[in-house]
């Protein structure tokens, strides 16, 4: 089952650890402000306009589903995710690298049954 309001405090955050006001995300997202404002109300949205605003907060499509089912914060802190980018040759060797943390991430989360691990 899937609780939204779990996702409104990741938004929250990752929208101030980028300097976005709901103004600001809304249009970098090409959404209605009043939808952002929804999202961090913890109100559910769209998976369309979930994936823009996911892209919008440099997350993969998809984290706000996995958050509100798992209450787990993203995979992938951001700023790794961000400097693993600027440091790869490639986009492609970038996103091999991502998706290889994401599936230790997620195999680290199974064997502890969705709690982080220590």
């Amino acid at each position: 089952m899937n609780d939204w309001g779990r996702v409104a405090p990741a938004v929250i955050t990752r929208r101030s650890e980028l300097g976005l006001t709901q103004k600001d995300l809304a249009a970098k997202a090409a959404v209605a402000e009043r939808t952002v404002q929804n999202l961090e109300a913890g109100k559910r949205t769209q998976p369309l306009i979930r994936g823009k605003i996911e892209k919008a907060l440099g997350w993969e499509v998809g984290e706000m589903k996995r958050i509100a089912a798992t209450a787990q914060p993203p995979l992938i802190d951001p700023q790794v995710e961000a400097e693993i980018r600027r440091l790869t040759e490639s986009p492609e060797e970038a996103e091999a690298a991502l998706a290889a943390m994401r599936e230790r991430r997620l195999a680290r989360l199974r064997r502890t049954d969705g709690k982080p691990a220590a």
